[in-house]
C-alpha cells in the first residue's frame, strides 16, 4: 500500500508538470501570435536578417521597398539594400553589434530599393532568435519626407539668410527677454553701410543703450509689442540723430519667432528731400500756373480741355476758369477761331517735332478774334506715351500794333521834312531820306561812299561812348541840330536832323534883350548913386562899354526941367547911340 501511494504521488506530480508545460507552451504560442500580429500590422518596416541575408519582411517593409510580396526580397544579402560606398562601414558596425550582442542605436541610413530608387530611413535593431537561430531584427522608419522637408527648410533658411545679407535694406534683430528688456542680437551688412557703424559692438545691448535717441520715442515700446504679440509695425518717416547717426528712416518691424522680431529699414533722407523739393516745385508750378500772365491750358490727345489758368479765362473774356471748363469741351471748336487749325498744328508737329510755336487767331467769349502765339508742349510718361498737351498762349495784340507802328515808322523817314541818314561803323553813308540829299550833296557826300574825316571825328566817339550826341550844322543860312543815335546791336548810327534856325534866332534875341535889360537896370542904379551929371555920364558910358560891348558910342543927357541937352565928351555922330532919360 505504501509503494502504491508513492507511485500515485509521482504520477500526480508528472501530470502537474505536463499541465504546467502545456500552459507555458500555450502562453508562449499566444505571445508569439500577438507579437507576430504586432509585427505584421506595424506601420514601420520590420526586417530580420540572419547570417547576412534577409529572412523576414513585414508588409510595411514590402511597401517601403516598393515590392508586391515579401518573397521577392527574402534571401537577398542585407548589404544589397545599402549604397556601395556605405557597405563596408555598415558591415563593421554590424559585426561590432553581433560580437557584443548589443542593440543597434538609432541610425540614419540610405536604402536602395530593388528598382534602384533610394529612400532615407532611421534604423534601430536588436539581436533575436528567429526560427530557433540567431538573427538580427531591424525596425526601419521611412524619414524621406522629413529629410526632404528638413533640407528644404535648411535651404530656405540659407536662401533667406543670403537674401538678408545681400539686401539693400538694413536689418536689425531683437529678442524680448522675460524681464522685458529688448536685446539687440544681429544686423546685416547693409545696416553697417547705411548707418556707418559696426553693429558687433551693439550685440547684447538693450535697445535703449544701443540707440540712445530712441529712449525719447515710442519705438522701443512698439518693438516690444511686435515681438510679444506679432502685430507688424510700419512707419514711413522716423528722424534719428546722435553722435554717429543722422537721417530720416523708413522702418518695417515684424515678428520672426516667439519673443523675437526684426526691423527692415532704409535711409529715406534724400527721398524725403526729393519729395519736399518735388512738392515745392509743384507748389511753385501751381503758383506760376495761377499767376502767369500767359494763358495756360492742358488738353487730352483727343482734344478735350482738362485745365486752364486764370490768365486764360481773362484772355478769352470769361469770368472764371470754371466757366471756361463748363463751356469749352473741344480745343478745335472752342479755343481755335478756325476749327481746322488744331488739325493743321498737330499734323505739322507730327512731321517736325522741333516745331513749338504757332501764331493763331482765338475767339473771345463775345466772338471777337484776337491774335496770339501758341507755344505747344507734349507731356509724355516714362514709356514715351503721350499723356496730354500743355499750351501757353501769349496775346500778341499789342505786338501786332507795335509792328504796325514800326511799319509806319519805316515810311516815316521819307515823309519827314527834315534830314534823316544812317552811317555804319566804317563811316559809310548807308541811306538818307529826300530831305537830306541836298545837304549831303552840298558837302560832296553820296550814299554808299565813306564820309570825310571831319565827319568821322563826330561819329567815332558815338560808337565808343554808346551815347547819343548832338551836333549843330548850318546849311543855306539854316541851322540844323543833328542827333547822332547809336544802334550798336545793328552796327550803325542814325542821324536825325531838326531845323532849329528860328529857335536859335529866338535864343539870340532873348539873350540881347536880357543884356539890354541888365544895362538899363545898371544905368538906373547909377542914376541913384551919381552926385553930378558928369559922374552920371561917365558911369553910363562905362556900363555901355561893359554890357553892350560897343567901341564907338555917344551919350547925351536931357534935362526935362531946363530943357537942356548935355553931351558926354565921347559923343560923336555914330551909328549906334544910347539916350538915357533921367529919372
Amino acid at each position: 500500500m505504501q509503494a502504491f501511494q508513492t507511485v500515485s504521488d509521482c504520477m500526480a506530480v508528472l501530470f502537474q508538470d505536463i499541465h504546467d508545460q502545456r500552459q507555458t507552451e500555450q502562453a508562449l504560442a499566444e505571445s508569439e501570435e500577438r507579437y507576430r500580429s504586432l509585427v505584421e500590422l506595424s506601420p514601420e518596416a520590420i526586417v530580420v536578417h540572419s547570417k547576412g541575408k534577409l529572412v523576414y519582411l513585414n508588409p510595411a517593409g514590402v511597401r517601403q521597398l516598393g515590392l508586391e510580396r515579401a518573397e521577392q526580397a527574402l534571401g537577398l544579402p542585407i548589404m544589397y539594400l545599402l549604397p556601395p560606398e556605405t557597405r563596408q562601414l555598415n558591415l563593421e558596425i554590424m559585426n561590432q553589434v553581433n560580437q557584443g550582442n548589443k542593440s543597434l542605436p538609432p541610425l540614419e541610413q540610405t536604402i536602395l530599393r530593388p528598382d534602384g530608387s533610394a529612400i532615407e530611413v532611421e534604423i534601430i535593431g536588436a539581436p533575436v532568435l528567429f526560427q530557433g537561430k540567431p538573427a538580427f531584427q531591424l525596425v526601419v522608419r521611412n524619414i524621406t519626407v522629413q529629410k526632404q522637408a528638413h533640407q528644404a527648410i535648411q535651404e530656405s533658411e540659407q536662401h533667406l539668410r543670403a537674401l538678408i545679407e545681400a539686401a539693400s535694406l538694413g536689418l536689425h534683430q531683437y529678442e524680448l527677454l522675460p524681464d522685458g528688456r529688448l536685446i539687440f542680437c544681429g544686423a546685416n551688412p547693409s545696416a553697417d553701410r547705411i548707418l556707418g557703424l559696426d553693429h558687433q559692438k551693439l550685440m547684447g545691448l538693450a535697445i535703449e543703450y544701443a540707440f540712445p535717441t530712441l529712449r525719447r520715442t515710442e519705438i522701443p515700446g512698439l518693438y516690444r509689442q511686435v515681438a510679444r504679440d506679432g502685430e507688424p509695425y510700419f512707419c514711413e518717416q522716423i528722424a534719428y540723430q546722435d553722435q554717429q547717426i543722422e537721417g530720416v528712416f523708413e522702418i518695417h518691424a515684424f515678428q520672426t519667432g516667439p519673443s523675437r522680431m526684426a526691423v527692415f529699414f532704409q535711409d529715406v533722407t534724400e527721398k524725403k528731400r526729393a519729395e519736399l523739393t518735388l512738392r515745392e516745385s509743384g507748389e511753385r508750378y501751381q503758383r506760376l500756373f495761377e499767376n502767369s500772365p500767359l494763358g495756360i491750358f492742358q488738353a487730352s490727345p483727343e482734344g478735350k480741355v482738362l485745365a486752364v489758368n486764370p490768365a486764360f479765362a481773362r484772355m478769352f473774356g470769361y469770368d472764371s476758369t470754371e466757366e471756361v471748363l463748363a463751356t469749352s469741351n473741344n480745343v478745335a471748336t472752342d479755343i481755335f477761331f478756325d476749327p481746322n487749325r488744331r488739325a493743321e498744328i498737330t499734323g505739322m508737329v507730327a512731321e517736325n517735332h522741333n516745331l513749338k510755336s504757332f501764331e493763331n487767331l482765338y475767339p473771345r467769349k463775345d466772338g471777337s478774334p484776337f491774335p496770339s502765339t501758341l507755344h505747344l508742349h507734349p507731356v509724355k510718361d516714362a514709356g514715351n506715351r503721350l499723356l496730354y498737351f500743355e499750351g501757353f498762349i501769349e496775346d500778341i495784340t499789342e505786338k501786332k500794333q507795335a509792328e504796325e507802328k514800326i511799319r509806319d515808322l519805316a515810311r516815316f523817314p521819307e515823309e519827314n521834312p527834315y534830314p534823316v541818314a544812317r552811317i555804319n561803323r566804317e563811316g559809310v553813308l548807308l541811306c538818307a531820306n529826300r530831305a537830306a540829299i541836298p545837304m549831303l550833296a552840298s558837302l560832296g557826300h553820296q550814299i554808299g561812299r565813306t564820309l570825310p574825316p571831319t565827319w568821322w571825328d563826330y561819329i567815332k566817339p558815338v560808337f565808343e561812348s554808346r551815347q547819343t550826341k548832338e551836333v549843330e550844322f548850318t546849311f543855306e543860312a539854316r541851322i540844323f541840330s543833328l542827333s547822332l543815335v547809336p544802334v550798336l546791336d545793328e552796327g550803325y548810327i542814325n542821324i536825325y536832323g531838326l531845323d532849329i534856325t528860328e529857335r536859335k534866332q529866338a535864343e539870340l534875341d532873348l539873350r540881347r534883350r536880357i543884356i539890354e535889360i541888365e544895362a538899363l537896370h545898371a544905368v538906373a542904379l547909377a542914376g541913384t548913386e551919381a552926385t553930378s551929371t558928369g559922374e552920371l555920364l561917365e558911369r553910363v558910358a562905362e556900363i555901355i562899354r561893359e554890357k553892350l560891348y560897343l567901341d564907338h558910342f555917344g551919350v547925351s543927357f536931357l534935362d526935362d526941367k531946363n530943357k537942356m541937352l548935355t553931351l558926354h565928351p565921347s559923343f560923336v555922330p555914330v551909328a549906334c547911340q544910347a539916350v538915357v532919360r533921367s529919372l
